[in-house]
């Protein structure tokens, strides 16, 4: 398998407006599906995502997201416990 990693400018350049805004969707959605510092907010219908910095090192708390108000717990997704 190609390891090779496209620049950005080229998936710009060779894809129309409305399938290079699904591939950047693709690409946020998938950052925070593998990320171990990011999560999606649990609120429904929410698309909001809780985001750690690198140095922090307590991963399991409680969040509350600035959109919807929901409170989940950040290491499981779970509502808030």
């Amino acid at each position: 398998m190609c390891k090779i990693i496209l620049p950005d400018q080229i998936f710009k350049a060779v894809l129309s407006q409305a399938l290079y805004e699904r591939y950047q969707m693709f690409l946020y959605k998938s950052y925070v599906d593998i990320s171990k510092y990011a999560n999606w907010c649990s609120g429904k219908n929410c698309e909001m995502i809780a985001e750690l910095k690198p140095n922090v090192q307590v991963k399991i708390f409680d969040a509350t997201c600035s959109s919807c108000l929901d409170v989940f717990c950040f290491g499981c997704g779970a509502t808030g416990h």
